[in-house]
């Protein structure tokens, strides 16, 4: 079972062969013409996102699609249109991962290297809030039916929570070393989520 620190060197390799695939699979077209047919692509690549690494997308609640730059450290947004527009992270080097709409109008995202939750407003404007553990690597995010987001600790093997006022409560996860990664509601109103070294399915209940 993998110990925090051997966790996060392999998550890097992950991580890295990840965007090397990604990137060696990329079209070198800069946009495909519309076709909404169905069954049918249209491929949006704006040069602002070249060399981003663009990784966790969500719908936002004006309309667009939120976007988080891994190796850009920052957040896109793409219009139905297709106009972009780009938001940089205030912490240098910190690796947006997974992003959700929140119930305040508000998207709110991780930062695995920043150790930090991130809320960025229809505005542009981002806020921080720092996770209690050290080099938590906080990973997958959503929103529960509490009101508050929900997220992953990869490093920091916990699950957290984040009101809507920046509170954040943690949450560790009984298999040692587990790696939780996805998170997602479930239909009986607990968050559930994955053990990527655990090897497991988590539940964890509001209460």
């Amino acid at each position: 079972m993998n110990h925090p620190t051997t966790s996060r060197t392999s998550l890097r390799a992950l991580v890295l062969a990840l965007v090397g695939t990604m990137v060696a699979l990329a079209a070198p077209a800069a946009h495909a013409a519309p076709d909404r047919a169905a069954g049918s692509f249209e491929t949006y690549k704006p040069a602002k996102f070249a060399g981003s690494a663009p990784w966790g997308i969500a719908a936002g609640p004006d309309g667009a699609m939120w976007i988080t730059e891994l190796q850009g450290n920052g957040i896109g947004r793409i219009a139905m249109d297709g106009r972009v527009a780009q938001f940089p992270i205030p912490t240098p080097g910190s690796n947006p991962f997974d992003i959700a709409a929140g119930p305040d109008g508000a998207m709110w995202f991780t930062e695995w290297n920043g150790n930090n939750i991130g809320r960025i407003a229809m505005d542009g404007t981002i806020t921080e809030y720092p996770v209690p553990t050290a080099g938590s690597g906080p990973w997958g995010i959503a929103l529960g039916p509490d009101g508050a987001m929900w997220f992953t600790e990869w490093n920091g093997n916990k699950i957290g929570r984040i009101t809507m006022d920046g509170t954040i409560t943690e949450y560790p996860v009984p298999t040692a070393g587990s790696g939780p990664w996805g998170i997602a509601l479930g239909p009986d109103g607990a968050m559930w989520f994955t053990e990527w070294n655990g090897n497991k399915i988590g539940r964890i209940t509001m209460d």
